[in-house]
């Protein structure tokens, strides 16, 4: 008779080394394992969609290790698989910690005469519902995460995030409409940016545009750069940047 406790290890590995072709499939970071005994991990609930499959909690996000659930900082929330600022609080770079606003906040409302004080003290009269936000970025990069910077005008600005990115989905359908139109549905469950290969500059900042045509027929997709495997696309593209 076989060893119980071996045939229970060899069902786990088996079961890890799905859950990360899983997640090597379209390159996205939330992390996902399928259920043993119908249980998660520590921070993890079971996905939505049908799958047996645990996706993290709100409020935390797959661990630099590539497996298992990480809480976000003070001041931090869960979008997507990035931990950011919650509203109030900004971050003075990337690896900064989120600190209460001083001034303006991002993406605050605005007008000539509202205008917006320091650190966002630019205002998008511009935009159909005018917002503070920071000049002067020459690419995406130059913006905070997510954010996109709009070079149209004779100085860039930090536009907001494609409408719809990040918003929890199960189908495309949910994400009809909006900028974000793609719906993950495998495993971080929110809408992306699809159709980028002609316009790689549409993907947010911290994010460059992935075809994965390979797997997703017809589809090039804004994947996040922590996604990303020795700097290369799923399937081993090389990511396109603008």
């Amino acid at each position: 008779m076989p060893d119980r406790r071996l045939c229970g290890f060899r069902r786990a590995a088996v079961a890890r080394l799905l859950s990360t072709a899983c997640a090597a499939l379209l390159g996205f970071t939330a992390d996902s394992c399928l259920i043993e005994d119908d249980r998660c991990g520590p921070n993890q609930v079971k996905a939505t969609n049908g799958l047996y499959a645990c996706v993290c909690e709100p409020g935390y996000v797959t661990s630099a290790l590539g497996y298992g659930c990480d809480a976000c900082g003070e001041n931090e929330e869960s979008m997507g698989d990035k931990c950011v600022c919650k509203a109030g609080f900004n971050r003075s770079s990337d690896t900064a910690p989120c600190e209460a606003a001083q001034g303006s906040e991002l993406g605050s409302a605005c007008s000539e005469s509202d205008p917006c004080v320091a650190p966002n003290d630019f205002c998008a009269l511009s935009e159909d519902e005018p917002y503070c936000t920071t000049q002067g970025c020459k690419r995406n990069d130059d913006c905070p995460a997510n954010w996109r910077c709009d070079t149209s005008g004779d100085e860039g600005f930090c536009n907001r995030p494609p409408s719809g990115f990040g918003d929890p989905c199960q189908s495309s359908a949910d994400c009809a409409g909006k900028e974000a139109s793609y719906c993950e549905s495998l495993m971080t469950h929110v809408c992306i940016v699809n159709n980028c290969l002609p316009a790689p500059e549409d993907c947010p900042s911290q994010n460059v545009c992935c075809d994965v045509s390979a797997f997703v027929p017809g589809a090039s997709l804004c994947v996040a750069i922590s996604a990303l495997s020795d700097g290369k696309c799923p399937g081993g593209s090389t990511p396109v940047t603008p």
